[in-house]
Formats: structure tokens, C-alpha cells, sequence
């Protein structure tokens, strides 16, 4: 754990607030893949975002779980804010997965397993105790969201804590 906290409070890990170039540059976590860049003219965060997830291969059915954000300023744009792009505007944001669900992946079996709702394979297949649907995650947001939370760990953005009992160490692990 000491290797995590000294990582954790190094300079070179904090968060990037070198001036951004000029326009508008969103940037991925998605190792590879270059920042979306717009110089003039007038965009919604909501086809800001389509256009990410598109360049990141993020289902439509998972796009609406992520966002734009400004690590400089801690602000979250919503979908239907307007950037106004000039020759003075200087912003850099991040796509970023923003809303997350308790038990998404199932594994706690005191809480409900978060689905989405899905056609039933067979007509006459019910089975009141099991429900089933798709997972809420697609591969894409997953291995996105593996990429965000490896660099918010790297940064020293996502807090870390001791496990005081076998079973927060195993909740800590899922």
C-alpha cells in the first residue's frame, strides 16, 4: 500500500492544468486516441458527446452515462450547454463515465443486480425469482471505464482505503 500513497502524492500525478491550446480539445483515456478538437464556431455538449463516443465505439444504449468535464475547474457541462468557440476560447475536457449504479456487476448478492430491461428470449419462460435483462455496461464502456479508473488510481484522484474485515477486503476487490 505504500507504493499507492507514495504515487498517490507525487507532483507529476496530480491533475494536468497546463494551459490548453487554442479552441476546444476533448481528450480520451483510451490509450492511442487522439483528443477531438474543434477551433470555431458553436457546439452542444450533446453531439459533443455522441461524436466521443462514436470515436471510442461507445453504444448509444451507454452514451448517456458519460459527459464532459473539466478537471481545472471540477465542473460537469450538461447536454444542453453550448460552447461558443473563438480565437480566445481555451478549454480542455474529459469524456468521462459520470454516473455509476451500486451492484452493476452482480457479484453482491444482498442488493439487486442492476439490468437493463430486454425482450424475453421464450414466450412462456418466466421465472418469478430470476429476472433477467442485458448487462448495463457494453465491452466498450467497460474497457473505458477500466482506462478512467486506472488514471484517476495513477493521478491519485480515486481514494483508496484500508479494508478493516475480510469482507470489506472482498467488496474492495469486486
Amino acid at each position: 500500500m505504500d507504493l499507492c500513497v507514495r504515487t498517490r502524492t507525487s507532483d507529476k500525478n496530480s491533475v494536468n492544468t497546463d494551459l490548453p491550446e487554442q479552441g476546444l480539445e476533448i481528450k480520451f483515456y483510451l490509450p492511442g486516441l487522439p483528443s477531438n478538437r474543434c477551433f470555431s464556431g458553436e457546439y452542444k455538449v450533446e453531439e459533443l458527446c455522441i461524436d466521443a463516443a462514436k470515436k471510442c465505439n461507445i453504444s448509444p444504449l451507454c452514451n448517456n452515462l458519460f459527459g464532459l468535464y473539466n478537471e481545472v475547474h471540477k465542473l460537469w457541462y450538461p447536454p444542453n450547454y453550448v460552447f461558443k468557440i473563438d480565437e480566445k476560447t481555451a478549454v480542455r475536457l474529459m469524456y468521462r463515465m459520470r454516473f455509476y449504479f451500486r451492484n452493476w456487476h452482480g457479484t453482491n448478492e444482498n442488493e439487486s443486480s442492476v439490468w437493463r430491461f430486454s425482450p424475453r428470449k421464450q414466450k412462456n419462460s418466466y421465472d418469478s425469482k430470476r429476472l433477467e435483462g442485458t448487462p448495463l455496461l457494453d465491452a466498450q464502456s467497460l474497457e473505458y471505464l477500466f482506462e478512467q479508473g486506472h488514471n484517476d488510481l495513477v493521478k491519485g484522484l480515486a481514494p483508496l482505503r484500508e479494508p478493516q474485515t475480510d469482507q470489506e477486503a472482498r467488496e474492495i476487490e469486486n
